[in-house]
């Protein structure tokens, strides 16, 4: 149940403003599914895959060799909105790689893989403090028209197929439809991972945040809203539009009171009941749309090292 984890990576500031990288990894899997973290396995045809939102390859028994890379670049400008007032960052990364299965003692192909993911992400600071900002952010992943069917997925692999969690992006500014770091249902967002299940995904969120007392107290409003790129059986490819807000009350150094709320207007994407990429997509109740959800919480945050 090996699964081996190489990276290579190569960083440079370019000058106090931008910083650039390119970055190269490698994953070596034999797992067949099993070991990993927790009893669901772990690998590409594990049941960690459909409990994280990430495309199931769907071999069954037979054991698999898969050699899967990522190559890519990220970069940013003015990070820590200090330097002036606009900022800047994004990434690309291009997924690869070839898997066989063992049939009748002979190794055969069971599917190549080649998709690829972008983000952008950008803001301007207008006044005093870094929670005076208004920012902007998309991400797109390749999605798959027709699963294994070609013996290729087009989709997107995160580290969300071996590991819980693996690979979650919580910094968007969503609470349900993207995951999100503070909020209960963390692990359980309509988009877990960036693939979408396989479908792929084109995502956008905007936010503005006000400093009403410098450093002290802030509040934000935003919203998110997404589609698949490939559409499910019997659904459609919008996922949802979010609206929501938040307050943060900083009481002292890592410490903060938090009142937070979202509510999310579910897409045609969730009349389907599509199950060949993975788990369900509404949970194998045919055109019956799920009623749509919400949140709201208060949270007390102390980080402690």
């Amino acid at each position: 149940d090996d699964v081996n984890l190489f990276e290579l990576q190569y960083e440079r500031n370019l000058n106090p403003l931008w910083k650039a990288a390119a970055a190269v990894h490698y994953v070596r899997d034999r797992s067949n599914g099993k070991g990993g973290v927790s009893i669901l396995g772990q690998g590409l045809n594990s049941q960690l895959a459909e409990y994280n939102g990430v495309f199931r390859f769907k071999f069954g028994s037979n054991p698999y060799k898969a050699d899967i890379a990522w190559l890519g670049t990220h970069f940013s400008r003015n990070a820590d909105m200090m330097m002036d007032r606009f900022y800047l960052s994004g990434y690309f990364n291009y997924n690869l790689g070839d898997v066989r299965i063992k049939q009748d003692a002979d190794w055969q192909k069971g599917s190549s893989i080649g998709g690829f993911g972008a983000n952008l992400r950008m803001g301007f600071r207008y006044g005093q403090t870094a929670q005076d900002n208004v920012n902007v952010e998309m991400i797109y992943t390749t999605g798959d028209d027709n699963g294994l069917d070609d013996q290729k997925y087009s989709g997107v692999i995160t580290g969300n197929t071996w590991a819980a969690p693996g690979g979650i992006f919580v910094n968007s500014g969503a609470y349900i439809l993207f995951p999100h770091g503070n909020v209960v249902n963390r692990f359980t967002p309509l988009v877990a991972d960036m693939s979408n299940l396989g479908y792929g995904l084109k995502g956008f969120t905007a936010n503005v945040s006000k400093g009403f007392i410098p450093n002290r107290f802030h509040g934000k409003i935003g919203t998110a809203m997404a589609m698949s790129n490939a559409i499910p059986l019997g659904g459609g490819p919008n996922l949802g539009i979010e609206a929501n807000a938040g307050l943060v009350f900083n009481i002292g150094a890592f410490m903060s009171l938090e009142l937070h709320g979202a509510y999310v207007w579910l897409g045609d994407f969730f009349d389907s009941n599509d199950s060949r990429y993975g788990y369900a997509v509404n949970g194998g109740q045919a055109g019956v749309r799920p009623v749509n959800p919400w949140t709201a919480f208060i949270v007390y945050k102390w980080l402690m090292f």
